[in-house]
């Protein structure tokens, strides 16, 4: 019955009548649906595993180019959070026998599991290998006693999540177990994922192991030998294996079809939702993800590390969480030289005066009171990221602009200055580096070109041209040096390079410039 509810859905959201909002409810509903049905399926092959009555169809396949199309189906979900996501083989070949629709099961749910518990900045390797019995330290007593097989194939899951102290180890694969340690218990389950996987493994003749140390690395390792000698007759069809279901794509993946499409996405803006609501937080995230990169937090405190590592273009954040307020994190995003520049807005139920001029206070460029108008979120996102565009623009076309007239933050303003101080007092040196501006700024490297690019749109190898430019045009009015002179006097190595890219950045060459001032100055006078 469930599977019968799907089909309408997805002629439901391809109607292109509806709006952003119901279409974005309706995928919400259909990705709730799926998951249901997931479980439906997933808890009777558990039962039928249970009672011995899965059939076993076993094909001959490459179990890591297998492997590695399941590895793929998450890479997005990878680049989404930046957890370090590596796929890694001593073999580019390995043929093994298997049953393709339970090692789907398989690998889903141990490598979905370590997405699920693995924070955003985390780790996650999948590793796969081949190993023969007299050089392996794997103890051949957790195989079936029959087995012939010298060779196995080793698949390894891990990652540096919470872990799993010692004394729930030896428990994780039992059914329906779920572990009280406080930092799991935000996760939810259903306590036979685990436990499915153990049973689909045991049907492959192989087995599979955890081992865990808190906070550094838990590993989940299945073992399975190579050949066909351990299944039965009837459990044998000699064809091979065909690639991971086209329907599991659809499911786990969002990613983009072309370079082009990527090099699309990889501009987009960059906005950070905070919220500890899961539901309004996945509502907001699919709304502004057709516009904008976005990246989540469930608290102010995560938030906060993820404003310090991301450097998103913009916060949206909820004001009454857990461990970290909103406008605590907001006040501390305003106060970090290197997340100052971020525009922040506060969502809230909070309705008083005070409460909105305390939002405000904290430095938030604007406080939208729940329950909210999606379209009212988006166009003040879209007038605050408009508004810094416009500033971009002025910065580089006009001469004269001060670091107070691109930033009302005290921390931007100093940034700037010193920045500009350092390179005006260099300009003659061509060796200016963004390395020597970072040593000077007391900053990482990193961190000086996103702030350089986050403040004036430029980067910051453009930012020390732009400012080289200007300068050259202070001589220019001065009217004491030639173009030559200046071009050596503001660090370009040749009069040539200097007239390129003065003309590139101001639509005329020098001599043109100073023609048209001349030109001006003659009508001043007359």
């Amino acid at each position: 019955p469930l599977s019968l509810i799907i089909a309408p859905l997805e002629q439901i959201l391809s109607r292109e009548r509806l709006n952003n909002m119901v279409r974005n409810n309706l995928k919400m509903v259909f990705r709730n649906v799926e998951r249901l049905l997931r479980l439906v399926n997933e808890l009777m092959d558990f039962v039928k595993s249970e009672e011995n009555k899965l059939k076993m169809i076993v094909r001959t396949g490459d179990i890591v180019k297998f492997t590695h199309e399941v590895y793929f189906l998450f890479s997005d979900e990878a680049h989404r959070r930046n957890i370090k996501y590596q796929f890694i083989t001593e073999s580019n070949n390995i043929v093994a026998w298997f049953d393709k629709d339970k090692m789907e099961k398989i690998l889903l749910n141990l490598i979905s599991n370590a997405f699920k518990y693995t924070p955003d900045q985390g780790r996650i390797i999948v590793k796969i290998e081949n190993v023969d019995r007299q050089n392996s330290d794997i103890s051949m007593n957790l195989f079936d006693s029959y087995l012939l097989s010298n060779e196995f194939v080793v698949i390894s899951v891990t990652d540096n999540g919470p872990g799993i102290s010692p004394e729930y180890l030896d428990k994780v694969f039992d059914r329906f177990f779920q572990s009280p340690e406080e930092d799991l218990k935000s996760q939810t389950g259903t306590g036979i994922g685990l436990a499915l996987v153990k049973n689909l493994v045991e049907l492959h003749h192989g087995t599979i192991t955890v081992s865990s140390e808190k906070w550094k690395e838990t590993c989940f390792k299945v073992i399975l030998p190579l050949g066909n000698s351990h299944f039965r007759e009837n459990e044998i069809i000699n064809e091979p294996v065909q690639p991971v279901s086209a329907d599991l794509k659809e499911i786990y993946t969002s990613g983009l079809s072309s370079p082009a499409d990527q090099d699309l996405v990889k501009n987009l803006p960059i906005i950070l939702i905070v919220e500890d609501n899961d539901e309004l937080r996945e509502y907001l995230s699919s709304v502004l993800s057709m516009k904008y990169r976005i990246l989540e937090a469930p608290d102010g405190e995560a938030g906060y590390e993820a404003a310090k590592t991301q450097l998103p273009d913009l916060i949206v954040s909820d004001i009454i969480m857990p461990k970290m307020s909103g406008t605590e994190l907001c006040k501390m995003v305003k106060e970090n030289m290197e997340t100052s520049h971020i525009p922040v807005i506060l969502l809230t139920s909070k309705t008083a005066l005070e409460d909105r001029i305390d939002g405000i206070e904290s430095g938030a460029e604007a406080y939208i009171t729940k329950p909210f108008n999606i379209n009212y979120v988006e166009a003040t996102i879209k007038n605050l990221i408009d508004t810094r565009r416009k500033l971009f623009k002025r910065f580089s076309q006009e001469v004269y602009i001060l670091p107070k007239e691109i930033s009302n933050n005290p921390l931007d303003q100093k940034f700037l200055e010193k920045t500009l101080n350092y390179i005006t007092k260099n300009v003659a040196n061509e060796e200016i580096t963004v390395e020597n501006l970072a040593t000077h700024l007391i900053m990482n490297r990193s961190n000086v070109y996103r702030k350089i690019k986050a403040l004036t749109g430029q980067t910051a190898t453009e930012f020390i041209r732009t400012v080289r430019l200007k300068m050259a045009i202070e001589y220019f009015e001065s009217g004491e040096l030639n173009i030559s002179e200046i071009a050596l006097k503001v660090g370009f190595e040749t009069p040539g390079y200097f007239a390129k890219c003065f003309k590139n950045h101001f639509g005329k060459s020098p001599s043109e410039f100073l023609q048209d001032k001349m030109k001006k100055n003659n009508k001043i006078k007359t």
